[in-house]
């Protein structure tokens, strides 16, 4: 037997912080947050709106075949401050009320990402594998969130206080409008990335009152690769649930990234930057200091991105949840390879909801979907999919084939070229149940990393290249990773002693 068969080479490099971060997630206090007070938040609404040059209202056209559904579009106001948002509303053509499901874009994206479920949702309905029909019939809402797509205004980031509550004045006038006959009963919030992150923040507050005086009852939110504390997720110190202690280390590229993507280049129609100033002010502390909390400038970001716009610091998403009564089921989707929201994102929501009651009604899939490196295979999507139709169905028609089950899903991640096998799907009652043993290794001896800024190999893994997921959109082939010797540190220690 050759030395390659009883030496395990350990390379730590680039990917030290990350498996520090996943020991981390096992270390810490699993519960809910403990109450924190944050400072003010910082937001910019009431410009831009659209009135006067745009007119609020949907049309709907009337299509002659009677399985084909309405489609109504067209412009709703907010009640945060009268800015237009671009709509389109999916009615089908049969009688009586329908359960309403919304769907909320990523970043940068609008309403026509949320399109490829038209059918699914508002049509017939998806036939799986097995030959079993999930979804149909729904109302399907799916809109451009503000200073996206079309619509009017400038994005605030996810704010609870601004996106969420045109989210819910989006959901209440669609309700009132007797020509989409959605039912406030019955209604669910479902977003991939930056919509994920909207479907988190609606769960704390899953009844309201719409503007004609229905009462809306959320019956479940799907997030898939979201974030839920975004401080953690951009600004990453390999503690989960405390990342601000100490400040961490920003993902440059990927904030960036983000910025750069996202970012609406004024026109004719939209004349004006969907960015207010304080979003170009926090990037400028980001890209030209160190994170340090503890200076003037650092504390509004840190305020504004963990007390209003991450919800595992929402206190009124934990009194929900730890309410039988209010509580909302939660199936939550992440990827083991997403570089920007990681599985740490649905870990710590996970584990908290489980320790307020270990049959909390939350149901997790982990697999190689999300943002890059993820890929997104075709199969694994539409197994995903699939499995959120299900859901649906469960939850909001309450017409399941099969009692729901609150597992912890997983896919082994398989080579590029590799067809996603469903039946390989591992299914167990906890994400800690995945893990047969525990080893440890200690290593003497100190190595020495040091950065080389002639190599630009990096450059093929960055986000700006290859910032094309936030739909599940199927991703290109990761490059090789490429080892600089002077990059990483190189341990040696026999098979034997950790297998």
């Amino acid at each position: 037997m050759g030395q390659r068969n009883v030496i395990a080479r350990l390379t730590v490099g680039v990917f030290l912080v990350g498996s520090i971060a996943v020991g981390a997630v096992l270390a810490q206090d699993d519960g809910p947050p403990a109450p924190r007070t944050f400072g003010p938040d910082t937001t910019a609404i009431g410009s831009f709106t659209g009135q006067g040059t745009t007119a609020p209202a949907l049309q709907c056209d009337a299509p002659s075949d009677p399985s084909t559904p309405r489609e109504c579009s067209g412009f709703l106001a907010s009640s945060v401050d009268g800015t237009l948002l671009d709509v389109t509303v999916r009615v089908p053509q049969s009688a009586g009320l329908h359960p309403l499901v919304v769907y909320v874009h990523g970043w940068g994206a609008s309403k026509n990402a949320g399109r490829q479920y038209d059918d699914d949702l508002a049509g017939g309905g998806k036939v799986d594998t097995a030959g079993v029909t999930h979804g149909g019939g729904y109302t399907y809402l799916r809109y451009s969130t503000r200073g996206f797509g079309k619509s009017w205004g400038q994005t605030n980031f996810g704010d609870v206080d601004v996106e969420l509550a045109d989210l819910r004045s989006m959901i209440g006038q669609v309700v009132d409008d007797v020509r989409l006959e959605a039912d406030p009963g019955a209604v669910a919030v479902m977003g991939a990335s930056y919509g994920g992150a909207h479907s988190w923040l609606e769960a704390a507050q899953p009844t309201f009152t719409s503007p004609g005086g229905k009462t809306v009852q959320l019956r479940t939110v799907v997030p898939v690769a979201a974030g839920s504390d975004l401080l953690y997720a951009l600004i990453p110190n390999g503690k989960p649930n405390d990342a601000t202690s100490p400040a961490g280390g920003v993902k440059l590229s990927y904030v960036n990234g983000l910025f750069l993507t996202g970012f609406r280049t004024p026109s004719q129609t939209r004349p004006y930057s969907n960015y207010p100033l304080y979003l170009f002010g926090w990037l400028a502390v980001v890209n030209g200091t160190e994170p340090n909390y503890a200076l003037p400038f650092w504390k509004p970001i840190v305020d504004g991105i963990q007390g209003y716009r991450s919800v595992y610091w929402q206190q009124r998403f934990w009194d929900v949840a730890a309410n039988n009564a209010t509580r909302l089921p939660i199936f939550q989707v992440q990827g083991f390879t997403d570089d920007l929201f990681p599985i740490h994102e649905s870990l710590r929501m996970l584990r908290a909801l489980k320790v307020i009651d270990a049959n909390y009604p939350i149901k997790s899939y982990f697999g190689d979907v999300g943002h890059p490196r993820a890929v997104n295979k075709v199969g694994e999507v539409s197994y995903v999919v699939d499995s959120m139709l299900e859901w649906l169905d469960d939850f909001v028609k309450g017409v399941g084939t099969r009692a729901p089950v609150f597992d912890v899903g997983v896919s082994i991640t398989r080579p590029y070229a590799t067809p996603f096998d469903a039946g390989a799907v591992i299914n167990v009652s906890t994400y800690d149940a995945l893990a047969t043993s525990h080893v440890s290794q200690s290593f003497e001896g100190v190595n020495v990393l040091t950065f080389n800024p002639a190599n630009t190999s990096g450059f093929r893994w960055d986000p700006v290249v290859l910032l094309t997921a936030q739909e599940l959109g199927v991703n290109p082939p990761a490059p090789p990773s490429d080892e600089v010797p002077t990059d990483m540190a190189v341990y040696e220690v026999a098979v034997s002693q950790v297998s």
